[in-house]
């Protein structure tokens, strides 16, 4: 599924593990850092942000009809 995002520039929920707390966000995965164990992603306002493997619990595709 990130893979996926990366190549086509596909939004996907993303849920995370930071600082104690879940968080859900739709992004976009614009890299891989493979020597960190990272995905780098976009949300809505192009900020981005660095997500470690580990800390990502759940990746949803966005079903629109």
């Amino acid at each position: 599924m990130l893979l996926c995002s990366l190549f086509s520039e596909e939004e996907i929920l993303i849920t995370y593990y930071e600082n104690g707390y879940l968080f859900s966000s739709y992004m976009t995965v614009v890299g891989i850092d493979q020597q960190h164990s990272a995905i780098i992603c976009t949300d809505a306002f192009y900020n981005k942000m660095k997500l470690q493997f580990s800390n990502i619990i759940d990746v949803n595709r966005i079903h629109i009809k």
